[in-house]
């Protein structure tokens, strides 16, 4: 099995994270202005996005939606929209929902897939890498696009 959260994904987080303090701690020494940490972090916030959104899960979850009786054809990220907010009660812990440690990471997909009847269908899809090492994969919407 192949791991969806790789040590290279880790490594790259920790190194834009600490480039990101370095040049916070630069512009804290070098201006007496606070204030221009705000595009720092704002540009941190959409780098960070941007990478997550980018990251391409296709090849990792291939065989676990086999299990589920669906063929994957292709993948793009979701879009504001298809992503839905939910709200729910929750016990924190360190001002962190109790559900959040359950998962390393989790992605929102859209997926182009065929089913068993061989109809072709595009689900929009939770697909979370628990810390047992596993997916686990929540499908949100199925909806058929040709028979």
């Amino acid at each position: 099995m192949i791991p969806m959260v790789r040590f290279i994904d880790i490594i790259i987080v920790f190194l834009e994270s600490f480039i990101f303090f370095v040049l916070g701690l630069l512009i804290i020494e070098e201006w007496d202005r606070p204030i221009l940490m705000l595009p720092l972090i704002l540009l941190y916030i959409i780098v960070h996005y941007i990478m997550k959104r980018n990251k391409r899960i296709f090849r990792y979850v291939k065989a676990d939606f086999k299990k589920l009786g669906f063929d994957l054809i292709s993948e793009r990220p979701a879009t504001r929209f298809e992503s839905k907010i939910s709200m729910e009660t929750t016990v924190m812990i360190n001002n962190i929902g109790i559900g959040r440690y359950g998962y390393i990471r989790k992605f929102t997909r859209v997926f182009t897939a065929r089913n068993q009847e061989g109809q072709l269908v595009e689900l929009i899809a939770d697909v979370s890498k628990m810390w047992s090492g596993k997916n686990r994969i929540r499908i949100r919407d199925e909806e058929i696009i040709s028979e």
